[in-house]
């Protein structure tokens, strides 16, 4: 009589064991459906990065931003580039764009002018970049650091934001 109850709780054991051994398979194998979507999403998403600062309360002419510009699509590969600046009342915005197959650069200085107290004119200078990355998101987390190095070597601490979103054609 005592060796059924022993082959009973060996029986019982080895349920026990099997079920475990079950839910970690099934535990592992849920993790790669997951992991697996995910990579995928960011491989094939889109990708902005915007970063907006404040460099100072400096002037800086035409020739000075359009260097500033030129360093800053140097770091973030852009080569093909166009420069425009636009003037306002009280604002003047030069902006560097380029436009590519895989995503989009935009870099502007705008320059906002108001009149102290002492009647003399006080200038700020806004740095702005947005990074478009198109069908190629994984590469937004490289490019989110080299937006932010941009911004350390001018000393300026940036507001970064980082978002994923849909497909090239669902902009």
């Amino acid at each position: 009589m005592k060796g059924r109850y022993i082959f009973g709780r060996a029986a019982i054991a080895a349920a026990v064991l099997l079920w475990i051994i079950n839910a970690l398979m099934w535990y592992t194998g849920s993790d790669n459906v997951v992991e697996a979507f995910t990579s995928n999403a960011e491989q094939y998403g889109n990708a902005r990065i915007i970063a907006q600062g404040k460099y100072g309360t400096v002037y800086l002419n035409d020739n000075a931003k359009a260097i500033i510009l030129e360093d800053m699509a140097d770091k973030i590969g852009a080569v093909r580039y166009t420069i425009e600046t636009k003037r306002g009342q009280d604002e003047q915005t030069t902006t560097l764009y380029q436009e590519g197959t895989n995503g989009s650069v935009e870099c502007s200085i705008q320059t906002i002018e108001s009149k102290a107290a002492d009647q003399s004119i006080k200038a700020e200078q806004y740095f702005t970049v947005i990074v478009d990355l198109y069908d190629c998101a994984q590469a937004a987390p490289g490019y989110a650091d080299i937006v932010d190095d941009i911004f350390a070597k001018y000393g300026i601490e940036p507001e970064t934001s980082l978002s994923y979103y849909g497909r090239k054609n669902e902009k």
